[in-house]
């Protein structure tokens, strides 16, 4: 099953509509700011397009409001593809901003709403992403990878299977990146109170596999996001893998996280 997605029309970064709620505005940390917009984000997706949204998050991580607009934009997908129920169409709607969030968010919202026949989703994600242009095709890919490990049919060594056998070395490369960060995400949803216990947990399937440091370079990256993207606190938690590899692979997932954040602007393609 291949997935059309058309470009959109170009949208203003902030044309003055909209204002978000000040009661959000006014919380003094910036992950409470990010729960509390949730449902105006969801109202600017029905009121104007996951574009439009997509790029009133990016203004809110440029002025600081939001530490980062990436995770929001997942949830603005995921919300175009319930509005939609077609995620080709939703595809097309979204826009690259927030490093293309919006995007994956749609294919991991897809794909966690097909049946629970694991068989059935391996054979089908192999296809998906086929008729996507050439410039979607990457977060296309990387949100199946979200989708296959946040589908409750598959555990995590079978979602990196599962991209393993539905394309060439690029595919699967972008594909376990998707499943990686999803496999972090889901365990450091809870926080990070108990950091010594999980984060050894998260990789723990892939002991002994050569992939298993892309897997920690991933648990550093999340790291980032949970922290508010503050490095000193990343690389301290990165100690709590105790072996000297994982610490050196987390700790190098937190400085390619800290690189991508300072150099790629949130409102790319929003002018």
């Amino acid at each position: 099953m291949g997935l059309v997605a058309v470009a959109c029309a170009a949208t203003p970064v902030d044309d003055g509509r909209h204002p978000p709620p000040t009661q959000c505005l006014d919380l003094p940390t910036a992950s409470e700011r990010a729960s509390c917009l949730r449902p105006y984000f969801e109202t600017l997706v029905e009121l104007e397009s996951p574009r439009y949204a997509v790029c009133r998050a990016a203004t809110l991580q440029e002025d600081g409001t939001l530490d980062d607009c990436h995770a929001i934009a997942h949830e603005i997908g995921a919300t175009a593809y319930r509005l939609t129920g077609d995620a080709g169409e939703a595809l097309a709607a979204c826009g690259d901003g927030c490093i293309e969030g919006c995007l994956h968010g749609v294919m991991e919202t897809f794909i966690a709403e097909q049946p629970d026949d694991a068989p059935a989703l391996t054979d089908a994600v192999a296809t998906m992403c086929d008729d996507v242009p050439d410039d979607a095709w990457y977060a296309c890919v990387h949100g199946v990878g979200h989708g296959l490990r946040f589908h409750g049919a598959l555990t995590f060594v079978e979602a990196l299977a599962a991209c393993e056998g539905a394309g060439d070395g690029d595919w699967t490369e972008v594909c376990v990146g998707g499943v990686y960060m999803e496999q972090v995400d889901g365990w450091l949803a809870g926080g990070l109170h108990d950091a010594a216990v999980i984060l050894p947990q998260i990789c723990a399937d892939l002991d002994g596999d050569p992939d298993q440091a892309h897997c920690v370079e991933a648990i550093g990256e999340g790291l980032m996001f949970a922290t508010g993207h503050d490095l000193e606190a990343s690389l301290d938690l990165c100690l709590r893998l105790a072996a000297s590899d994982p610490i050196a692979w987390c700790g190098h997932g937190v400085q390619t996280e800290a690189d991508v954040h300072a150099r790629v602007p949130p409102d790319e393609g929003c002018g």
